[in-house]
């Protein structure tokens, strides 16, 4: 009951009772015992009154209390430090060209021969750079953090020089004989293929950074081809021909990173890693044009380590439904113990040669489309 509504009954009850006394004329005693038994009744009711505000302060307190709550557990938003799940598909696709040179301690071709004076040391056949292309087709699959791929590399070169001098030794050749003249063409070919799963480690909206696993098949050919005019001969059927190449093939694991940096504006650095064991074989022949003996074949098996990497600076332009990247940047790989054809000084068989050292390195340009 409303407090104001008992103090109208605590008011009203004793006019009640004085028109009730007239009418009756009740005794002073009956009237004394009425009035005790009316303030006794309003001041339970005041003591209910008090217990039901109580009551209803208490739920009101309880009701207020969660919100509160909801509130304090939602702190500010932070960047996320791993990358999160892309929501859609992505496929990616790019094409570079490079132009690269090489640089082997299997281009030194001749040398001189202290025994008469004339320099002692090595020269090399002259390296130019050469056109080299590259292909990837990757595809990221929605609500993943990884991405397949598969990429391939080719790149080859013709050399060509001509030494003269005195007492130039070559090499390879059918003896030690001094030369007068010597004129050497070298292929090099490369080919590297990969099939690669990348796994998106951090992406925070500023710094990308993948982890890379995959298999990776390589091809290295090198064929030189010697031509040596003997000193003092000017009969041109003199010349002495010495042909040579070696062949490697092989297959092996690969591990890498890949990084991007967000410059803004579009603008941006990009650049990855990877080293390779490639496991495979060799076939080594040459052949010497005036020698009886002067053929000899080899066929055995190697390993060939591979690193690479490379660095560009990148521009990012976006649409509804595609997003094209530009790059402009450098590239290198180095390639170890590879096998080398034929180096003699003796007109018999020839022997093994150890494995040589080849890096290639260069500028280059690429087009990136992912939809």
């Amino acid at each position: 009951m409303p407090y104001t509504a008992c103090l109208l009954a605590v008011l009203l009850a004793p006019i009640a009772i004085v028109d009730e006394a007239r009418a009756d004329a009740p005794s002073n005693e009956v009237l004394y015992q009425l009035l005790l038994k009316q303030q006794k009744l309003l001041s339970e009711q005041q003591q209910q009154i008090k217990q039901l505000q109580a009551r209803a302060e208490k739920a009101e307190g309880k009701l207020a209390k969660p919100a509160v709550a909801v509130t304090e557990q939602q702190p500010p938003h932070t960047p996320v430090a791993s990358s999160p799940r892309r929501s859609e598909e992505e496929w990616t696709a790019s094409v570079s060209a490079s132009a690269l040179t090489v640089s082997s301690t299997a281009l030194v071709v001749v040398k001189g021969d202290d025994d008469f004076g004339d320099t002692a040391s090595s020269q090399e056949i002259t390296p130019e750079f050469d056109l080299g292309l590259n292909a990837r087709l990757a595809w990221a699959p929605a609500n993943s953090r990884f991405s397949f791929g598969a990429g391939a590399k080719w790149w080859s070169t013709s050399l060509e020089d001509n030494f003269n001098g005195i007492d130039i030794v070559p090499f390879i050749g059918v003896d030690r004989n001094r030369v007068n003249r010597m004129s050497v063409e070298m292929d090099i070919d490369r080919f590297v293929g990969d099939l690669d799963t990348t796994y998106d480690f951090l992406s925070n909206g500023e710094v990308d950074l993948g982890l890379l696993a995959g298999l990776r098949t390589g091809y290295f050919r090198s064929h030189a081809e010697y031509r040596t005019i003997k000193r003092g001969v000017t009969d041109p059927t003199e010349l002495a021909e010495t042909d040579s190449a070696a062949l490697f093939y092989g297959l092996g694991p690969r591990l890498g990173v890949s990084s991007k940096l967000d410059l803004g504006k579009g603008f941006g650095l990009e650049g990855s890693s990877s080293a390779s064991v490639l496991f495979g074989q060799t076939d080594i022949s040459t052949r010497q044009a005036d020698a009886r003996d002067g053929k000899a074949d080899e066929f055995r098996t190697t390993f060939v380590p591979i690193l690479d990497a490379d660095l560009g600076l990148t521009y990012l332009h976006k649409t509804a439904y595609l997003m094209t990247t530009a790059r402009l940047g450098a590239e290198l790989e180095w390639w170890t113990n590879v096998p080398d054809h034929y180096r003699i000084h003796s007109s018999s068989a020839a022997e093994s040669q150890a494995g040589k050292d080849y890096l290639f390195f260069g500028p280059s340009v690429s087009l990136q489309m992912t939809w």
